[in-house]
């Protein structure tokens, strides 16, 4: 059985990614982030790169484990990406990375109790819907 990798490209290396694709790639993940409010040429590089190769989305500022509201803007925009790219999946880290709308840039652990269990389910539910 042949293991098909899986590469995650930051968007400063795609251009050169679509010129000379490296073999034995087998999907793509990307920060959708990068993506949101990308420009519309960064788009259609993420397409093309979705033509040839299955596409996953990753996260960095979902803020699950956080207190703060959900960010809807945020999630509206993920939607229309997501809508858009058809990716394989779209994940995010179980943290928290903002309190108080101030963003510490990190990914921060949250408290494994029955509490956030139950706050991050909510949560989780709320952003598949």
């Amino acid at each position: 059985m042949t293991t098909r990798l899986g590469l995650n490209l930051r968007p400063s290396y795609v251009i050169e990614f679509l010129a000379h694709p490296p073999p034995a790639i087998g999907w793509i993940e990307v920060i959708a982030d990068n993506y949101l409010r990308a420009p519309p040429t960064e788009l259609e590089h993420l397409m093309q790169l979705r033509r040839d190769y299955p596409v996953a989305l990753h996260c960095v500022h979902m803020n699950i484990g956080s207190s703060n509201p959900l960010d809807t803007e945020y999630f509206q925009l993920l939607g229309e990406l997501a809508e858009r790219v058809q990716p394989m999946w779209v994940s995010d880290h179980l943290c928290w990375n903002a309190i108080d709308s101030r963003w510490v840039h990190d990914l921060l652990p949250i408290p494994l109790n029955a509490g956030t269990l139950q706050h991050v389910a909510t949560r989780v539910q709320r952003i598949q819907d």
